[in-house]
């Protein structure tokens, strides 16, 4: 599932675009399209590619798309993995705040890995958190559970400017401390 993995929406011309090329063989598809690729007759096996389902979407929907509901979308939808339990946390937030989220955010990877494994999703958790210490608390439960792909949200790097640099040193941050396969 590595490199860049594009997003594709419910829209028949970037449906029928990946299903001419074959230079793409991983796409993402948020949680809350599914339903519409499948009121299509479209899912995850229909695309031949391998699809990703991913829950980095807007914060005010979040609060719907608790884990349950995110395998059942994932099996419906025949995914090959899952982006789960996102969970908003930023860098302006109260640490303590903040220190928390990450904290929940770690526990729910804890006890939903094992329910997505066991219907044969794979998992690759977002690393959550500004500091050491709060990406630590995600590494603890990615090497308890021998996660060895791992994701980061980066859409804040290129939300208000083109900060290709700051990425960069987020992804090299991360390489070092976790030292993922993928």
């Amino acid at each position: 599932y590595g490199g860049v993995v594009p997003r594709l929406e419910p829209r028949p011309q970037q449906i029928a675009l990946l299903q001419e090329t074959d230079s793409v063989n991983t796409v993402m598809v948020n949680a809350h399209h599914v339903s519409q690729f499948l009121n299509r007759g479209v899912d995850g096996d229909d695309l031949a590619t391998n699809t990703i389902i991913t829950t980095t979407f807007k914060d005010d929907q979040l609060e719907y798309w608790f884990p349950d509901r995110v395998l059942a979308v994932a099996k419906e939808f025949s995914a090959d993995a899952v982006v789960p339990c996102d969970r908003p946390a930023y860098r302006g937030d109260a640490k303590s705040f903040r220190r928390e989220t990450v904290k929940n955010y770690a526990a729910d990877i804890a006890d939903e890995t094992p329910r997505f494994r066991k219907a044969g999703i794979d998992v690759i958790p977002l690393v959550k958190g500004e500091t050491p210490y709060e990406r630590r608390l995600c590494y603890d439960v990615f090497r308890d559970y021998n996660i060895t792909q791992i994701a980061d949200y980066c859409g804040q790097f290129f939300t208000y400017g083109y900060r290709f640099p700051a990425l960069l040193d987020r992804v090299h941050t991360i390489a070092l401390e976790y030292e993922p396969e993928d």
